[in-house]
């Protein structure tokens, strides 16, 4: 699963391998956060190696404190807080293996953290258009990522919750699709919009391939038959984003799901709706979307005092 190329010592790979297996089967954390976890403590200790006579056994908080304060210049403050909260996890686990004094987690650094302070990356109605209209639907690829891109578009599901989506999850009756909250794990349920099943339908109709897996979306290629999983998901949109040239802080999956965030406020929904839609199992979690109708913003915007000088 973890396919990072950085080479450490004998004795690091040993404990990454142990941390490996702690994360999945006692944990029990989801792949890709597992994923996430793996790279960031190997960045660690592989900086760490470049020291003389290096053990983490004998680390310290000065050292932990001056890998944080380093690496904050060039990190994004997402980033750099997915590191932080990786070095506690780590640390915490060493301390119950008895490698490392309790201390260790509590010396990772707090980097300061405005609530709301940023506007979240987000798509324009005709970013969105041009992305739709990107896929080539004469091939069975084609249709099956145009209808995996209208999932993500309509619904704001994450990639991995896409890959999930089995057959039987859709009642065709009722127009409702069945999620599986990957987070939490709990299934819940959507409305499916007539032009989002179409899609799909076309697919599974003419595209589709045979096979004994339940999962809709599947390989076409390597793999044939499989179910896709959430790194194809991603990877295929990011494929679209860069094809069609886009200007945007970052590609995936992740920016369509602010964006069906950004559309739902600006078209007056108000903030338990759009938890419902994302499965937020809190509020403040989508407090930061309502950043996004700008309209709404400059309307009550101080008028800045110094904007007529020079």
């Amino acid at each position: 699963m973890f396919d990072h190329r950085t080479k450490l010592s004998f004795r690091n790979e040993k404990i990454m391998c142990e941390y490996t297996d702690y994360l999945s089967r006692t944990a029990g954390l989801m792949k890709g956060t597992i994923y996430n976890r793996l790279y960031n403590t190997r960045n660690f200790l592989a900086a760490q190696e470049k020291l003389e006579n290096f053990e983490v056994t004998k680390l310290k908080p000065m050292d932990v404190q001056k890998y944080i304060f380093k690496i904050a210049d060039r990190y994004e403050r997402n980033t750099l807080g997915n590191t932080r909260t990786t070095l506690r996890s780590f640390f915490k686990y060493m301390h119950l293996k008895g490698k490392v004094d309790e201390t260790l987690a509590k010396s990772v650094p707090e980097m300061p953290k405005w609530s709301l302070s940023e506007i979240p990356d987000h798509m324009t109605e005709k970013q969105t258009q041009q992305l739709l209209e990107s896929f080539d639907q004469s091939r069975a690829e084609g249709r099956r990522n145009y209808a995996i891109a209208m999932v993500l578009v309509h619904l704001g599901l994450r990639s991995g919750e896409v890959a999930a989506i089995e057959l039987g999850d859709i009642d065709w009756k009722n127009g409702i699709l069945n999620v599986r909250n990957l987070k939490c794990r709990r299934t819940e349920s959507l409305p499916l919009p007539k032009e989002v099943g179409e899609a799909i339908v076309e697919y599974i109709k003419n595209s589709r391939p045979k096979s004994q897996y339940k999962q809709i979306f599947l390989c076409h290629r390597t793999n044939r038959g499989r179910p896709v999983n959430a790194r194809t998901v991603q990877s295929n949109m990011t494929y679209r984003f860069k094809k069609c040239r886009m200007k945007l802080p970052q590609y995936g999956t992740h920016i369509i799901r602010r964006t069906v965030a950004g559309r739902m406020i600006q078209n007056g929904a108000s903030l338990k709706e759009i938890a419902d839609v994302l499965r937020h199992r809190h509020l403040d979690t989508t407090k930061i979307y309502t950043k996004i109708n700008l309209p709404a913003l400059r309307e009550v915007a101080l008028e800045w005092p110094w904007g007529g000088q020079s």
